[in-house]
């Protein structure tokens, strides 16, 4: 998006987490995954760096209401040094966090981060599948976020829908008409794609305990 000039000026991605580092630290570890070839030119790596400078960051804890209020007084002074309308400004929160925990900072998104009004601009959240871990607990947090924001403010994501392999599943079902008889839920129990990574459970253990 930023290398085809779809962001705006204005846009300043805040990091949040408990990790105490400061914004030059989540730069040079973001670097790594932007630069991977080593023979990059000169203008990727200005690109990269301009990029880069977009993003700050902030330490706090997922339940604590100071913490937050600490994160919404930084998107306030980027705002302010950007000489956007008060209440003008969008705010788009993604949840990249243990469905666990997404109650909690939801609650305090809306305690203490939202935007202070209504003229033009909003606050929205993006919460990223697995939804919980199955249907009781997808249907709690459903509801406990829905008792925070209107369903429009609401976003899901299901990053793995957009594969090119999941897709071409479905183009394949159904332009065949040999599978049609076949390929149901009478004859099919469910449907498996395994996605390896190169890399281990490093720092998501927590997650990977509760939800496998």
């Amino acid at each position: 998006m930023y290398e085809g000039f779809l962001l705006e000026n204005e846009v300043c991605i805040f990091g949040y987490a408990r990790t105490k580092i400061t914004d030059e630290e989540l730069r040079n570890r973001l670097h790594g995954y932007l630069v991977k070839d080593k023979d990059a030119s000169r203008e990727q790596l200005e690109a990269v760096s301009k990029f880069l400078h977009l993003i700050k960051y902030v330490s706090g804890a997922y339940d604590s209401e100071g913490d937050f209020r600490l994160l919404d007084k930084e998107i306030s002074k980027h705002e302010s040094l950007t000489n956007t309308a008060e209440g003008s400004s969008r705010r788009l929160f993604y949840l990249a966090l243990p469905p666990s925990v997404y109650p909690s900072v939801s609650k305090m998104i809306k305690t203490s981060c939202m935007n202070k009004s209504d003229l033009g601009g909003w606050t929205r959240i993006v919460v990223e599948k697995p939804f919980g871990k199955d249907l009781e607990s997808a249907e709690q947090l459903s509801n406990q976020i829905g008792g925070l924001f209107e369903e429009p403010q609401i976003y899901r994501i299901d990053h793995y829908l957009g594969k090119e392999l999941v897709q071409n599943m479905l183009v394949l079902r159904f332009a065949n008409r040999m599978f049609l008889p076949l390929w149901n839920r009478d004859n099919i129990a469910n449907v498996q794609i395994v996605f390896k990574e190169d890399f281990g459970t490093d720092g998501r253990g927590g997650y990977f305990d509760q939800y496998g």
